[in-house]
């Protein structure tokens, strides 16, 4: 007996002494692998783990990671493409801060994305869908599902999203007829939800799939919170919490596709094909049409895309209406140049304008001082950063004669605000300024202005959020009128790229759920214009 004791004690020490060597070894080689290159100052101890968490503490829970790196990028003067040593809390990489290195492994090249993506969408939204996938799979969604998200196929469900927004005005004029603030976030995102829901299934989704929903975002915006789950307890409750959404979510979805899928199998897709087909008969159609059931790989397929596009999309268009309003709010000049573009294209009076979106929808292309507000907001505020992963066989990055060594599996980082904050790129780039857009003495510059990325993997959503939002805001601009509360706004600003926190004060900062979302609860009150029906 002592002996088998002794021997587990030998082998438990053996083991730890083993596991303590490749720390070490793996620590002195990933910090001598950095100590020469570019990047903010590297501790043999730290790494670059110090000097980050100098930066990211001063945010919000959650803080977005591109506000730390764009303040340290001007701070220590950092090149177009530096490196950040995180390990062993975090990946070891490469970030790209300038628009032609940004260009390197997304349009010049197609780099996968890594596992560090796809890994963030398990347990949540599901591995499967189209934006946590690569190679085959990934080409196979893309030829499902892009045709059904351009600008064309999109006509089809143009008089829905009028009348989903028209839902929305009258949702906010309640809450100004009975003088109550109200959570801009919660409320708008019914609106790309619906939207979304929509163009996925021909049809809206329950309010409770809405609550679900908006309950994932929360329970991921804790998870990224740094501590939040190391509480055994905690992150049980938070397991728990996360999945009781995700059943209920995925119940509502999974009896869509199967009513779907015995509809279409009635129909044998004959009418399916007369008109433009949603995104779920886009999945479904080759199954009829080789009468192949619905097995649990392909229902998971299905369910998994159902729910990323629902989820990530509603959130991308939510977050950037929500800065949207928050900055109409504080800026009155840009506020009245948009009315003045409404007042120009379409009716002061909002039933004939609602008639108008109705009747020609090309309107909306002529709407450029609008569409560039949309632009602006997104290069203040962008949906957060756009990650790839370097091929394993890629030893080398070159740009511009200098060449970048990279470790195996190297994370790459496409670090769009730092390009959007930029003064060499964006003229004053702190000042929310949309005629930047429209400025042809001085365009903006080539690949400087990526919001949705480029290159095949560019938002396949973008055209469908553009639309969204000019209705949105045509539809409401001109007749009512927010204000922020409790906002908090600082007297000095947190950082040197931005001031804007002495306008939107901590809302100013975008924290991780899903997408980079605003801080906080974002509460305001909705006044009358006075001006307008």
């Amino acid at each position: 007996m002592l002996f088998h004791i002794n021997g587990s004690l030998h082998l438990a020490v053996g083991i730890s002494i083993c596991a303590a060597v490749y720390f070490v070894v793996r620590l002195v080689s990933r910090r001598r692998f950095h100590s020469k290159l570019p990047g903010p100052p590297h501790s043999p101890f730290w790494g670059h783990l110090k000097v980050l968490g100098s930066y990211t503490q001063r945010l919000p829970s959650a803080g977005y990671l591109h506000h730390a790196v764009t303040q340290m990028k001007q701070d220590f003067s950092l090149p177009d493409i530096f490196y950040l040593d995180l390990w062993p809390l975090g990946p070891c990489m490469l970030l790209l801060s300038s628009p032609d290195a940004a260009t390197i492994p997304t349009t010049a090249s197609n780099f996968p994305m890594p596992d560090v993506v796809t890994e963030s969408f398990k347990g949540n939204v599901g591995t499967s869908f189209i934006e946590a996938t690569n190679g085959p799979l990934w080409k196979h969604l893309m030829q499902q599902l892009t045709p059904g998200l351009t600008p064309t196929a999109l006509k089809t469900y143009y008089h829905d999203i009028v009348d989903h927004a028209r839902a929305l005005h009258g949702r906010l004029q309640q809450y100004r007829d009975r003088a109550q603030t109200v959570d801009m976030q919660l409320e708008l995102g019914k609106y790309p939800f619906q939207v979304l829901a929509t163009v996925f299934f021909g049809e809206s989704l329950s309010e409770q799939a809405y609550k679900d929903t908006t309950r994932m975002v929360d329970l991921m915006l804790t998870k990224n919170s740094a501590g939040a789950l190391l509480n055994p307890l905690v992150r049980w409750h938070w397991r728990r919490e996360m999945d009781k959404s995700l059943v209920r979510l995925e119940g509502e979805i999974e009896a869509r596709i199967c009513a779907r899928y015995a509809v279409l199998q009635e129909q044998k897709g004959e009418t399916a094909t007369a008109k433009a087909p949603t995104l779920l008969d886009r999945m479904l159609l080759p199954r009829v049409k080789e009468r192949l059931p619905i097995d649990s790989n392909y229902m998971k397929l299905v369910l998994e895309n159902a729910k990323g596009f629902i989820v990530a999309g509603y959130g991308t268009t939510t977050d950037t209406s929500t800065y949207i309003w928050m900055l109409l709010s504080v800026f009155p000049d840009v506020v009245r140049k948009l009315r003045e573009e409404h007042d120009r294209i379409f009716d002061i009076d909002f039933d004939r304008t609602f008639e108008l979106l109705h009747k020609n929808p090309s309107l909306l292309n002529s709407l450029p001082y609008t569409t560039a507000v949309i632009h602006e907001t997104l290069r203040l505020f962008p949906i957060g950063m756009v990650a790839r992963q370097a091929p394993p066989d890629l030893r080398m990055l070159e740009h511009k004669g200098t060449r970048y060594p990279l470790l195996k599996n190297h994370l790459l980082g496409i670090m769009t605000q730092s390009i959007h904050y930029d003064p060499e790129v964006f003229e004053d780039p702190k000042r929310f300024w949309p005629d930047r857009f429209l400025n042809a003495d001085r365009p903006i510059p080539r690949n400087a202005y990526r919001p949705f990325e480029r290159g095949v993997r560019a938002c396949i959503g973008q055209s469908l959020a553009m639309d969204e939002m000019k209705i949105s805001l045509v539809m409401i601009s001109r007749w009512l009128d927010f204000e922020l509360v409790d906002h908090q706004p600082a007297k000095e600003p947190l950082f040197t790229h931005t001031d804007l926190d002495m306008k939107l004060g901590k809302h100013a900062f975008q924290v991780h759920a899903f997408t980079a979302m605003p801080a906080g609860s974002v509460k305001m009150r909705v006044r009358h214009t006075g001006q307008r029906r």
